[in-house]
Formats: structure tokens, C-alpha cells, sequence
């Protein structure tokens, strides 16, 4: 449609003669609005009406994530001696009683860390439920699934494979740049420990800096995923609970190595993780989440991680990992280097069966 000048002169007439006419109770009305409008900071809403979450977070903090035993890590204050230290030595040894060798390939240069934007939290420790801050004990099950892992890995750094081991027998997802799952994404590290949450009506969106994933949960009632479709991140739908975000998540990928390694923040296929999101002011969401896995641990349990404005970026950039990068070639060349070492000091090793020939 094509408008002609003296037609647009005409309507904006038009438009400014309504204008004039609305009633003072109108006016009166648009005035008390425009001092608190929905989704502005003074009301905490989002403009259609949900509590507002938006903007960048961190929650990077050195609070450790269970509650130190006596020798295991330093105090909380830092105030006492330093890791390794006389009065506070850990016994390097894994359930098995053999010598724990951990990470022995290296960290990054310090440069790549930000321990400068770590904010206390108050806690003794992230896990506040059991009481005591501690992961609860495995199950009997669980248990030997992890003894038999640790038996393939004496005298091995955890970031390499068993002997004749293949990227399917000792690279959890992280180390593969695909994930660090559900809630693993939360925990936090040594950098990157940012998140970006953006809603819309009816879904809520959080991108992680680290590995730089991307969930997208719905808000409107669905039916969850077969259990035919496993998902890296697990199968998520979200509601809210008065002010609070309450995000459910099942159907977790078989293969997050959870028998390998039971970490944190792994899950299994039968892992139920109920996120807790609450906007406490301004700066701060009361974040937590509640872990049941009646095939890994004997109770639940819950950790809660502060997410602040104080110290997080003004956006999210890429993180800049992917599967297949030279680590992992070099992780397996420097596996097979190590094994042609021992056989030639005449040492037997245990071969682990490659992919292919498990089928």
C-alpha cells in the first residue's frame, strides 16, 4: 500500500485528537504504570508477567564443594596451611589403597584462570544437604562398578586410558568437549564459570560459557521424551513455583561414563535433577538442585551455588573446544607409548578390548 504525504499528515492529526480525548482516569492509569513497568528492575517481572532472571551470571566461588575432611583441603578461610603442607597432608590414594596419580598431562597456563573473581558464599561447603556436606555414600551396586574401574587404573592418571583403553573406555564428556551435563555445567571451575539466561513466553534459555552449551526449556505442559531418545544434557521441562523456577530433567545419556568415574555432576538413565532457580534481589538468584539416583546413591542430596551479577561480564563468549581436538590424539599416542614402555620392562598389562570388537 502506498501512503501519500498529506494521508500521513492527516492520520498523525487524527491519532494526536484521540490522544487528547482520553479521559483522565486513563491518563492517571498509563502514570502509575509507567512509574513501575512490568518487566522493569522495580518489579522484577518479565513484560508478560513470569519473574525476571535475564542478564549474565557467575557463580565462580573457591567454597568447596563437600564439606573437607581432617588433611583433605585447606580451610575454607585460607587462613591455614596450604594444601600439602605440614598439618594439613592428604592421603593420595584411591578407595583401593593404591597411589592416586590425578591429571598428571597438565593444567593450563595461570593466565587462563580468574581465582580473582571467586565471591565467598558463606557455606561450609555447596552440598547443604546431607547435613553432614557430604556426596552420600554409594549404593552396593555403584560400589562395585567403581572398584572394578579403579582396579583398570593403578599406577594410570585419570585423564588417560587403561591399558589398551580407546576413547570410549576412559574419555568422560568434558575431556571430549561435548558436555558437562546436567548439573555439572553449574559446577564450578577455574574459569568460564559464566551463564547467560534468556526468556520468552512459555520457555526459558540458559547458555553456559564452558563447552558453551545451550538449553532451551519449555515452560508449557509436554510430554517428556521416550526413554528411546537419551540427551547429552538429559530431557528438561520447567514451571514455576511462585517466584521460583523449578526445572525437572531425566532421560540422561547411557554414555556419561557415570560408572567410571562417578563424578558430581554425572548422571545415569535413571538420574532425576530438580533445579531450583529464586531471583533474591537484584544481583543474586538462590540457585540450588537436588539429585535422586536411586541407582548411584543411597539418598538425595542437594548442593546450592549462588548465581551474582558481582564479577560477571557483560556477555558470553566462545568457548573454544572441540571433540576430536590434538588432546585426545595425544592423550591416545602417549597411552600407547607408555604401554610399548612397560611391556619392554617386561610388565604384563591387562588389555581393554577395543570398540569394534565388542560388538
Amino acid at each position: 500500500m502506498r501512503f501519500t504525504y498529506r494521508a500521513t499528515i492527516g492520520a498523525a492529526l487524527a491519532v494526536g485528537v484521540a490522544g487528547l480525548m482520553l479521559s483522565s482516569r486513563v491518563v492517571a492509569q498509563q502514570q502509575k504504570e509507567s512509574a513501575a513497568p512490568r518487566g522493569s528492575a522495580a518489579t522484577g517481572l518479565t513484560p508478560w508477567g513470569d519473574p525476571d532472571l535475564q542478564g549474565v551470571w557467575m557463580n565462580f566461588t573457591k567454597t568447596p564443594f563437600q564439606r573437607p575432611l581432617p588433611g583433605q583441603a585447606p580451610p575454607i578461610d585460607d587462613d591455614g596451611p596450604e594444601l600439602g603442607a605440614e598439618g594439613n597432608t592428604p592421603a593420595l590414594r584411591d578407595p583401593l589403597g593404591n597411589p592416586l596419580i590425578d591429571k598428571a598431562t597438565g593444567n593450563g597456563p595461570e593466565h587462563w584462570y580468574e581465582f580473582n573473581l571467586a565471591r565467598p558464599t558463606g557455606q561450609p561447603s555447596l552440598v547443604i544437604d546431607p547435613p553432614d556436606g557430604r556426596i552420600p555414600p554409594l549404593t552396593p551396586d555403584a560400589q562395585k562398578r567403581r572398584q572394578a574401574y579403579l582396579a583398570t587404573m593403578v599406577g594410570v592418571p585419570r585423564d588417560m586410558p587403561p591399558p589398551g583403553g580407546w576413547i570410549d573406555t576412559f574419555a568422560d564428556p568434558w575431556l571430549r568437549c561435548i558436555t558437562r551435563g546436567v548439573p555439572g555445567m553449574w559446577s564450578p571451575n577455574a574459569y568460564n564459570m559464566n551463564f547467560l539466561i534468556n526468556q520468552s513466553p512459555g520457555y526459558v534459555t540458559i547458555l553456559t560459557e564452558m563447552i558453551h552449551e545451550t538449553r532451551v526449556i519449555p515452560l508449557t505442559a509436554r510430554a517428556p521424551l521416550p526413554s528411546s531418545v537419551p540427551q547429552w544434557m538429559g530431557d528438561s521441562r520447567g514451571h514455576w513455583e511462585g517466584k521460583t523456577l523449578v526445572v525437572e530433567t531425566t532421560n540422561f545419556h547411557p554414555d556419561l561414563n557415570v560408572d567410571r568415574y562417578i563424578k558430581e555432576w554425572y548422571g545415569t538413565p535413571k538420574t532425576h535433577v530438580v533445579e531450583r532457580f529464586t531471583r533474591v534481589d537484584a544481583n543474586t538468584i538462590d540457585f540450588r538442585y537436588t539429585i535422586d539416583d536411586p541407582s548411584t546413591y543411597t539418598r538425595p542430596w542437594t548442593v546450592s551455588i549462588p548465581m551474582r551479577r558481582d564479577g560477571a561480564p557483560d556477555r558470553v563468549l566462545e568457548y573454544g573446544c572441540h571433540e576430536g581436538n590434538r588432546g585426545l590424539r595425544n592423550i591416545l599416542s602417549g597411552a600407547r607409548v607408555r604401554e610399548e614402555e612397560q611391556r619392554a620392562a617386561g610388565k604384563s598389562l591387562s588389555r581393554v578390548a577395543k570398540p569394534e570388537e565388542k560388538k
